[in-house]
Protein backbone atom coordinates (compact mmCIF):
# COMPACT_ATOMS: atom_id res chain seq x y z
CA UNK A 1 0.00 0.00 0.00
CA UNK A 2 2.97 2.35 0.45
CA UNK A 3 4.20 1.85 -3.13
CA UNK A 4 4.14 4.70 -5.66
CA UNK A 5 0.91 5.01 -7.62
CA UNK A 6 -1.17 3.06 -5.09
CA UNK A 7 -4.37 4.52 -3.63
CA UNK A 8 -4.51 3.40 0.01
CA UNK A 9 -8.02 3.00 1.41
CA UNK A 10 -9.01 2.90 5.10
CA UNK A 11 -12.03 0.78 6.03
CA UNK A 12 -14.83 2.59 7.84
CA UNK A 13 -17.62 1.40 10.09
CA UNK A 14 -21.24 2.44 9.63
CA UNK A 15 -20.77 5.63 11.65
CA UNK A 16 -17.62 6.57 9.66
CA UNK A 17 -15.30 5.68 12.52
CA UNK A 18 -12.24 3.59 11.66
CA UNK A 19 -13.00 -0.14 11.48
CA UNK A 20 -11.14 -2.11 14.16
CA UNK A 21 -9.03 -4.04 11.60
CA UNK A 22 -8.04 -1.13 9.34
CA UNK A 23 -4.71 0.60 8.97
CA UNK A 24 -4.53 4.35 9.53
CA UNK A 25 -2.01 7.18 9.41
CA UNK A 26 -0.19 9.44 6.97
CA UNK A 27 -0.15 6.86 4.16
CA UNK A 28 -3.94 6.66 3.83
CA UNK A 29 -5.46 8.36 0.75
CA UNK A 30 -9.13 8.28 1.78
CA UNK A 31 -11.72 6.08 3.50
CA UNK A 32 -14.58 3.91 2.24
CA UNK A 33 -17.22 1.63 3.81
CA UNK A 34 -15.67 -1.64 4.96
CA UNK A 35 -18.06 -2.95 7.61
CA UNK A 36 -17.37 -3.62 11.29
CA UNK A 37 -18.87 -6.54 13.20
CA UNK A 38 -17.17 -5.63 16.49
CA UNK A 39 -20.39 -4.05 17.78
CA UNK A 40 -22.58 -6.75 19.41
CA UNK A 41 -25.44 -7.87 17.16
CA UNK A 42 -27.86 -7.19 20.00
CA UNK A 43 -26.95 -3.51 19.67
CA UNK A 44 -26.70 -3.23 15.88
CA UNK A 45 -27.98 -6.01 13.56
CA UNK A 46 -25.36 -7.55 11.29
CA UNK A 47 -27.11 -6.22 8.21
CA UNK A 48 -26.45 -2.70 9.48
CA UNK A 49 -22.79 -3.35 10.27
CA UNK A 50 -21.46 -5.14 7.18
CA UNK A 51 -21.18 -4.81 3.40
CA UNK A 52 -23.39 -7.02 1.24
CA UNK A 53 -21.07 -8.97 -1.06
CA UNK A 54 -21.28 -11.84 -3.52
CA UNK A 55 -20.11 -15.16 -2.16
CA UNK A 56 -20.71 -18.92 -2.50
CA UNK A 57 -21.24 -21.97 -0.32
CA UNK A 58 -18.36 -24.08 -1.67
CA UNK A 59 -15.55 -25.18 0.64
CA UNK A 60 -13.24 -26.50 -2.09
CA UNK A 61 -15.02 -25.37 -5.28
CA UNK A 62 -17.63 -22.72 -6.13
CA UNK A 63 -21.20 -23.71 -5.27
CA UNK A 64 -24.40 -21.67 -5.23
CA UNK A 65 -22.81 -18.66 -6.95
CA UNK A 66 -25.83 -16.49 -6.32
CA UNK A 67 -25.20 -16.38 -2.56
CA UNK A 68 -24.93 -12.94 -0.96
CA UNK A 69 -23.34 -12.41 2.47
CA UNK A 70 -22.70 -9.56 4.87
CA UNK A 71 -18.92 -9.12 4.99
CA UNK A 72 -16.31 -6.86 6.55
CA UNK A 73 -12.73 -5.97 5.61
CA UNK A 74 -10.48 -3.75 3.57
CA UNK A 75 -11.46 -6.13 0.76
CA UNK A 76 -14.85 -4.44 1.00
CA UNK A 77 -13.53 -0.87 1.26
CA UNK A 78 -11.01 -0.94 -1.61
CA UNK A 79 -13.55 -2.11 -4.24
CA UNK A 80 -15.76 0.87 -3.43
CA UNK A 81 -12.91 3.15 -4.52
CA UNK A 82 -11.94 0.96 -7.50
CA UNK A 83 -15.54 1.06 -8.70
CA UNK A 84 -15.66 4.86 -8.53
CA UNK A 85 -12.41 5.09 -10.51
CA UNK A 86 -13.94 2.75 -13.11
CA UNK A 87 -16.89 5.11 -13.49
CA UNK A 88 -14.52 8.08 -13.83
CA UNK A 89 -12.47 6.32 -16.51
CA UNK A 90 -15.65 5.39 -18.39
CA UNK A 91 -16.15 9.12 -18.94
CA UNK A 92 -12.49 9.97 -19.59
CA UNK A 93 -10.12 7.06 -20.14
CA UNK A 94 -7.07 9.36 -20.24
CA UNK A 95 -7.06 10.31 -16.56
CA UNK A 96 -3.62 9.56 -15.09
CA UNK A 97 -3.46 7.38 -11.93
CA UNK A 98 -2.19 10.25 -9.76
CA UNK A 99 -4.89 12.52 -11.19
CA UNK A 100 -7.53 9.93 -10.28
CA UNK A 101 -6.28 9.88 -6.68
CA UNK A 102 -6.38 13.68 -6.47
CA UNK A 103 -9.88 13.83 -7.93
CA UNK A 104 -11.10 11.32 -5.35
CA UNK A 105 -9.45 13.24 -2.51
CA UNK A 106 -10.55 16.69 -3.67
CA UNK A 107 -14.18 15.55 -3.90
CA UNK A 108 -14.29 13.34 -0.81
CA UNK A 109 -16.92 13.89 1.86
CA UNK A 110 -15.67 15.31 5.16
CA UNK A 111 -15.47 12.99 8.14
CA UNK A 112 -18.21 13.63 10.72
CA UNK A 113 -17.42 14.41 14.32
CA UNK A 114 -18.76 11.60 16.51
CA UNK A 115 -19.08 13.00 20.04
CA UNK A 116 -20.46 9.71 21.45
CA UNK A 117 -17.57 7.59 20.19
CA UNK A 118 -16.56 4.61 22.36
CA UNK A 119 -13.13 4.43 24.03
CA UNK A 120 -11.92 1.66 21.70
CA UNK A 121 -13.03 3.48 18.53
CA UNK A 122 -11.07 5.99 16.49
CA UNK A 123 -12.66 9.20 15.24
CA UNK A 124 -11.49 9.55 11.66
CA UNK A 125 -9.96 12.81 10.45
CA UNK A 126 -7.69 13.88 7.59
CA UNK A 127 -4.60 12.93 9.61
CA UNK A 128 -5.69 9.40 10.53
CA UNK A 129 -7.93 8.31 7.65
CA UNK A 130 -7.02 10.39 4.59
CA UNK A 131 -8.81 13.21 2.81
CA UNK A 132 -12.35 12.03 3.60
CA UNK A 133 -15.02 9.48 2.68
CA UNK A 134 -15.17 8.49 -1.00
CA UNK A 135 -18.04 10.31 -2.69
CA UNK A 136 -18.93 8.56 -5.96
CA UNK A 137 -21.37 11.20 -7.18
CA UNK A 138 -19.03 14.14 -6.57
CA UNK A 139 -16.01 12.39 -8.09
CA UNK A 140 -17.80 11.21 -11.22
CA UNK A 141 -19.55 14.58 -11.64
CA UNK A 142 -16.14 16.28 -11.75
CA UNK A 143 -15.23 14.47 -14.98
CA UNK A 144 -15.84 16.41 -18.20
CA UNK A 145 -14.53 16.38 -21.74
CA UNK A 146 -11.58 18.30 -20.31
CA UNK A 147 -10.55 17.64 -16.70
CA UNK A 148 -8.00 19.66 -14.74
CA UNK A 149 -6.89 18.61 -11.28
CA UNK A 150 -4.05 18.85 -8.80
CA UNK A 151 -3.52 19.15 -5.03
CA UNK A 152 -6.12 21.07 -3.05
CA UNK A 153 -3.44 22.74 -0.93
CA UNK A 154 0.36 22.96 -0.71
CA UNK A 155 2.79 24.79 1.59
CA UNK A 156 4.94 27.66 0.23
CA UNK A 157 8.03 26.44 -1.58
CA UNK A 158 6.59 23.00 -2.33
CA UNK A 159 6.40 21.65 -5.88
CA UNK A 160 2.81 21.19 -7.05
CA UNK A 161 1.76 19.14 -10.08
CA UNK A 162 -1.28 19.89 -12.24
CA UNK A 163 -2.82 17.13 -14.36
CA UNK A 164 -4.91 17.63 -17.48
CA UNK A 165 -6.86 15.14 -19.59
CA UNK A 166 -9.28 15.05 -22.51
CA UNK A 167 -11.67 12.29 -23.55
CA UNK A 168 -9.92 11.97 -26.92
CA UNK A 169 -6.25 11.20 -27.40
CA UNK A 170 -5.26 12.47 -30.83
CA UNK A 171 -3.65 15.79 -31.72
CA UNK A 172 -4.82 18.01 -28.87
CA UNK A 173 -2.83 21.00 -27.71
CA UNK A 174 -2.88 21.61 -23.96
CA UNK A 175 -2.38 25.08 -22.53
CA UNK A 176 -2.23 25.95 -18.83
CA UNK A 177 -2.60 29.52 -17.60
CA UNK A 178 -2.90 31.21 -14.23
CA UNK A 179 -5.92 33.41 -13.68
CA UNK A 180 -5.43 34.77 -10.15
CA UNK A 181 -3.23 34.71 -7.07
CA UNK A 182 0.46 35.24 -6.43
CA UNK A 183 2.46 34.53 -9.58
CA UNK A 184 3.44 30.90 -10.03
CA UNK A 185 5.76 29.91 -12.87
CA UNK A 186 4.50 26.85 -14.76
CA UNK A 187 7.44 24.82 -16.08
CA UNK A 188 5.61 23.18 -19.04
CA UNK A 189 2.41 25.18 -19.65
CA UNK A 190 1.84 23.60 -23.07
CA UNK A 191 1.84 20.02 -21.86
CA UNK A 192 -0.82 17.86 -20.27
CA UNK A 193 1.09 17.75 -16.96
CA UNK A 194 2.83 20.81 -15.55
CA UNK A 195 4.47 21.82 -12.28
CA UNK A 196 5.13 24.99 -10.31
CA UNK A 197 6.75 26.03 -7.04
CA UNK A 198 4.16 27.37 -4.63
CA UNK A 199 4.81 31.09 -4.07
CA UNK A 200 4.44 33.17 -0.93
CA UNK A 201 2.37 34.49 0.71
CA UNK A 202 -0.45 32.09 1.52
CA UNK A 203 -3.50 32.46 -0.71
CA UNK A 204 -5.59 30.99 -3.51
CA UNK A 205 -4.18 30.27 -6.98
CA UNK A 206 -6.60 29.74 -9.90
CA UNK A 207 -5.45 27.85 -13.00
CA UNK A 208 -7.20 27.17 -16.29
CA UNK A 209 -6.56 24.34 -18.74
CA UNK A 210 -7.63 24.82 -22.37
CA UNK A 211 -7.48 22.02 -24.93
CA UNK A 212 -7.53 22.73 -28.69
CA UNK A 213 -7.01 20.81 -31.90
CA UNK A 214 -6.86 21.85 -35.55
CA UNK A 215 -10.63 22.31 -35.57
CA UNK A 216 -10.79 24.72 -32.64
CA UNK A 217 -11.29 24.65 -28.89
CA UNK A 218 -12.30 21.27 -27.48
CA UNK A 219 -12.94 22.38 -23.95
CA UNK A 220 -11.66 24.03 -20.82
CA UNK A 221 -11.57 23.36 -17.08
CA UNK A 222 -10.22 25.08 -13.97
CA UNK A 223 -8.46 24.01 -10.80
CA UNK A 224 -7.85 25.94 -7.59
CA UNK A 225 -4.84 25.45 -5.31
CA UNK A 226 -4.61 26.91 -1.82
CA UNK A 227 -1.09 27.88 -0.74
CA UNK A 228 -1.34 27.25 2.98
CA UNK A 229 1.59 27.84 5.28
CA UNK A 230 0.77 26.16 8.58
CA UNK A 231 2.56 27.84 11.51
CA UNK A 232 5.29 26.02 13.46
CA UNK A 233 4.28 23.77 16.34
CA UNK A 234 5.90 23.84 19.80
CA UNK A 235 5.53 20.92 22.18
CA UNK A 236 4.19 21.74 25.65
CA UNK A 237 6.68 23.59 27.83
CA UNK A 238 6.12 23.06 31.55
CA UNK A 239 6.60 25.75 34.18
CA UNK A 240 9.87 25.51 36.14
CA UNK A 241 10.98 26.10 39.76
CA UNK A 242 14.67 26.85 40.33
CA UNK A 243 16.73 28.08 43.31
CA UNK A 244 18.39 31.46 43.02
CA UNK A 245 21.93 31.24 41.67
CA UNK A 246 21.53 27.76 40.15
CA UNK A 247 21.27 26.91 36.44
CA UNK A 248 18.24 25.93 34.38
CA UNK A 249 18.50 24.10 31.05
CA UNK A 250 16.04 22.03 28.99
CA UNK A 251 15.27 21.11 25.37
CA UNK A 252 12.45 22.73 23.38
CA UNK A 253 10.78 20.65 20.65
CA UNK A 254 9.56 22.70 17.67
CA UNK A 255 8.49 21.29 14.29
CA UNK A 256 7.26 22.58 10.94
CA UNK A 257 4.05 20.77 9.86
CA UNK A 258 4.87 21.74 6.27
CA UNK A 259 8.19 19.80 6.42
CA UNK A 260 10.04 22.79 4.97
CA UNK A 261 12.82 22.87 7.55
CA UNK A 262 13.52 23.48 11.24
CA UNK A 263 11.84 26.48 12.89
CA UNK A 264 14.20 29.02 14.49
CA UNK A 265 13.70 29.52 18.23
CA UNK A 266 14.03 32.80 20.13
CA UNK A 267 13.08 34.21 23.53
CA UNK A 268 10.93 37.21 24.34
CA UNK A 269 10.56 38.89 27.75
CA UNK A 270 13.46 36.77 28.98
CA UNK A 271 15.49 37.71 32.10
CA UNK A 272 19.14 38.69 31.78
CA UNK A 273 21.34 35.72 31.00
CA UNK A 274 18.59 33.46 29.61
CA UNK A 275 19.07 32.43 25.98
CA UNK A 276 18.58 29.72 23.34
CA UNK A 277 21.72 27.62 22.74
CA UNK A 278 22.40 24.82 20.27
CA UNK A 279 19.27 25.87 18.31
CA UNK A 280 16.83 24.00 20.60
CA UNK A 281 17.92 24.43 24.24
CA UNK A 282 16.77 26.98 26.81
CA UNK A 283 19.70 27.96 29.01
CA UNK A 284 19.86 30.20 32.09
CA UNK A 285 23.30 29.57 33.66
CA UNK A 286 22.60 31.58 36.82
CA UNK A 287 18.95 32.21 37.64
CA UNK A 288 18.58 35.45 39.59
CA UNK A 289 17.13 37.52 41.18
CA UNK A 290 14.24 35.85 43.01
CA UNK A 291 10.83 36.27 41.47
CA UNK A 292 8.39 34.94 38.90
CA UNK A 293 9.21 35.29 35.18
CA UNK A 294 6.77 34.78 32.29
CA UNK A 295 8.95 33.94 29.29
CA UNK A 296 7.78 33.68 25.67
CA UNK A 297 9.32 31.15 23.28
CA UNK A 298 8.84 32.04 19.60
CA UNK A 299 9.26 29.55 16.74
CA UNK A 300 9.77 31.24 13.35
CA UNK A 301 8.72 29.51 10.15
CA UNK A 302 11.71 28.37 8.04
CA UNK A 303 10.15 29.70 4.82
CA UNK A 304 8.24 32.82 5.85
CA UNK A 305 9.78 34.78 8.78
CA UNK A 306 6.48 36.60 9.28
CA UNK A 307 4.83 33.36 10.44
CA UNK A 308 5.49 32.57 14.10
CA UNK A 309 4.10 30.51 16.94
CA UNK A 310 4.58 31.67 20.53
CA UNK A 311 4.11 29.81 23.81
CA UNK A 312 4.55 31.18 27.33
CA UNK A 313 5.93 29.40 30.37
CA UNK A 314 6.80 30.57 33.89
CA UNK A 315 10.06 30.25 35.80
CA UNK A 316 9.84 30.78 39.56
CA UNK A 317 13.19 31.62 41.18
CA UNK A 318 13.16 30.92 44.92
CA UNK A 319 15.54 32.06 47.65
CA UNK A 320 18.13 29.89 49.39
CA UNK A 321 16.04 29.47 52.59
CA UNK A 322 12.85 28.58 50.77
CA UNK A 323 11.43 25.18 50.03
CA UNK A 324 12.07 22.39 52.54
CA UNK A 325 13.60 23.47 55.84
CA UNK A 326 15.10 21.61 58.84
CA UNK A 327 13.60 18.20 59.73
CA UNK A 328 11.61 18.17 56.49
CA UNK A 329 9.45 21.12 57.51
CA UNK A 330 8.30 23.59 54.90
CA UNK A 331 9.61 27.04 55.69
CA UNK A 332 6.90 28.89 53.80
CA UNK A 333 6.19 30.30 50.40
CA UNK A 334 9.17 29.39 48.17
CA UNK A 335 8.89 32.80 46.51
CA UNK A 336 8.90 34.74 49.81
CA UNK A 337 11.80 36.94 50.91
CA UNK A 338 10.60 37.49 54.51
CA UNK A 339 13.73 38.60 56.47
CA UNK A 340 12.28 37.26 59.77
CA UNK A 341 12.12 33.69 58.49
CA UNK A 342 15.78 32.74 59.14
CA UNK A 343 15.59 34.29 62.65
CA UNK A 344 12.44 32.32 63.48
CA UNK A 345 14.07 29.11 62.28
CA UNK A 346 17.12 29.74 64.52
CA UNK A 347 14.88 30.48 67.54
CA UNK A 348 13.01 27.24 66.94
CA UNK A 349 16.26 25.28 66.72
CA UNK A 350 17.60 26.82 69.94
CA UNK A 351 14.36 25.98 71.74
CA UNK A 352 14.53 22.37 70.58
CA UNK A 353 18.17 22.03 71.74
CA UNK A 354 17.40 23.50 75.16
CA UNK A 355 14.44 21.15 75.58
CA UNK A 356 16.56 18.17 74.60
CA UNK A 357 19.25 19.05 77.16
CA UNK A 358 16.70 19.58 79.92
CA UNK A 359 15.07 16.27 79.19
CA UNK A 360 18.44 14.50 79.19
CA UNK A 361 19.41 15.81 82.70
CA UNK A 362 16.23 14.53 84.34
CA UNK A 363 16.68 10.89 83.33
CA UNK A 364 17.43 8.47 86.22
CA UNK A 365 20.97 7.09 86.38
CA UNK A 366 22.69 9.97 84.65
Amino acid sequence: ASCDGVITVAALARDATLAFYSNFGDGISLGAPGGDFSTPQSVTPQANRGILSTSNDGEQAPESDSVLRWEQGTSMAAPHVAGVIGLMLSLNANIAPEAARLLLQNHARAYPDNPDIEEDELNCNITACGAGIVDAYAAVSSIGDVTATGPASVPPGATATLYGSHIASTDEVYEWSQESGATATLDTPLQRITQFEAPMPSGVLDFRLTVDDSGGQLGTDTHQVMVLNLPPEIAEVEDRLVREGTSLEFTIVATDPNDQGQPALSLQNAPDGAEIINADTFSWPEARPQGSYDIDIAATDPVDPAVQTTVTFTVNVSGGMSGTGPFGCTTGNPHSRDPLLPILVLIALCWLLQRRRATGKSRPGT
